[in-house]
C-alpha cells in the first residue's frame, strides 16, 4: 500500500436474527450507510456474521482487526466493552464475546492470516431471542460504539500505540 497505513478490517460479528446478538451486523450497516470510512485508505468494513471462515480472504488482506460483537460482561445492557490484543482473554468479563472463541479459531485456521493486532468492541446485550431489531439500550449505544471504533482505527493506522489506554 503506497500510503504506508496499516490495513484494518472492521468486522461485524453475530447473528442478526437474534436481536442484540446482531449488534455487530447493525453497526457495520450503520458505518456503511453513513459512508463512515469510505474516504480513508486501508480500511475495509465487512459483515461477517457467524460465517467466520468465509472471511478468510479478509484475514489474509488485513494487518489489524476491529471485531464488533455482543459481549456478556454482567453490566447494564448497552455497556460498551473493549478487549485489545490477540489474546482475547475475558479481561474480567464473565463470559466474554459471544463469538470470541470462534474468531480465535478462525484466525488460527487461516494459514496466510496477516492479522497481528485485534481489538474486540462489544456491547452488553439486553435480549438474545428471535427478532431482527436491536433492543432500545443496545440501539442507543451505537453512537458511543462508533466513536470507540473510530478512535481504535485512528490509533491502529498511526504511529501511536494501537491500543487505548483507558476504557471507552
Amino acid at each position: 500500500m503506497s500510503s504506508g497505513l496499516k490495513r484494518v478490517l472492521i468486522a461485524g460479528l453475530g447473528n442478526e436474527i437474534l436481536k442484540d446478538d446482531g449488534v455487530g451486523i447493525h453497526a457495520i450497516r450503520l458505518l456503511q450507510e453513513l459512508d463512515y470510512f469510505s474516504l480513508r485508505s486501508g480500511i475495509r468494513v465487512a459483515e461477517i456474521g457467524t460465517a467466520l471462515l468465509d472471511a478468510a480472504h479478509l484475514y489474509e488482506w488485513a494487518e489489524c482487526m476491529v471485531a464488533i460483537d455482543a459481549m456478556m460482561g454482567g453490566n447494564r445492557p448497552g455497556t460498551v466493552y473493549l478487549l485489545q490484543g490477540l489474546d482475547f482473554g475475558n479481561a474480567g468479563l464473565r463470559n466474554g464475546g459471544l463469538h470470541q472463541l470462534d474468531l480465535q479459531a478462525a484466525l488460527r485456521l487461516v494459514p496466510e492470516c496477516r492479522i497481528k493486532q485485534v481489538a474486540v468492541v462489544g456491547v452488553e446485550p439486553k435480549e438474545i431471542d428471535f427478532g431482527l431489531e436491536l433492543t432500545h439500550p443496545v440501539r442507543a449505544a451505537l453512537p458511543e460504539l462508533m466513536q470507540v471504533i473510530d478512535k481504535i482505527v485512528q490509533r491502529l493506522q498511526s504511529s501511536e500505540s494501537p491500543f487505548l489506554t483507558t476504557a471507552p
